[in-house]
This record gives C-alpha cells, structure tokens and sequence, in this order.
C-alpha cells in the first residue's frame, strides 16, 4: 500500500463572543499549502463544506426526504426540487438571521407569502 500525505493547517478564531474560547480547527487536506492564499483558499472550501453539510441535514432530518415513498420519476422529481428550494431557503434565513436579525421578520414572512401561493 501507499503511503497517504496530507498538510495540516490549523486554524483559529480571530474574535470569539465575549467570554468564549476561540474556536479552533484541525484542516487535513492534500492539497499544497506554500503560501498564505493556498492556505485560505483551503479554509474558504472548509466553510463552504460545513454549510452544504447543514443544508443536507436540514433536507434529510428536516423533511426526511429518504423517507418518501414517490417510486414514479414523474412524482419524486417535482417533490425533490421543491423540498431542495425549501432547504436552501431554511439555510439563507438561518445565514441571514445571523447578520441581520432586523430583517429577518419581512423576509420570512415573504418566504411563507410564497409557500402558501404554491400549496
């Protein structure tokens, strides 16, 4: 067998909440880590994993999407597309909500304008 490299970067939190310890995390990856760009490009791609992690978990846990019972293609297709809508929708307002809360009552309550013209 042969033998596997992978860089390690660690990588730390710049400013945490007030009276919370820095978050900090081990990066494995394969990828070249000579220079301070290659280093946050490879956190850039770790951020975006960690949110396509939460959108799948809020479409599998959320809506148990595996759990359908649609064998027809002309039904699961349709179904699937607006369950995907859906999750990327929970996914922006949680995002959202996060930088700014203020905002976040007119565009959920928007986003359930919409739901009930389609249901």
């Amino acid at each position: 067998m042969k033998p596997v490299f992978a860089n390690a970067i660690i990588a730390s939190e710049v400013n945490p909440p007030l009276g919370e310890k820095p978050i900090e995390w081990l990066l494995l990856t394969n990828l070249e880590i000579d220079s301070s760009e290659k280093r946050l490009s490879i956190l850039q791609y770790y951020i975006c994993r960690w949110q396509i992690e939460v959108f799948f978990r809020i479409l599998k846990s959320g809506y148990r999407v595996e759990k359908l019972q649609l064998t027809c293609e002309k039904r699961y297709s349709p179904c699937l597309a607006m369950y995907l809508i859906i999750a990327w929708r929970i996914l922006y307002l949680t995002l959202l909500s996060r930088f700014d809360p203020h905002r976040i009552i007119e565009i959920v309550s928007r986003f359930f304008l919409l739901c009930r013209c389609f249901l």
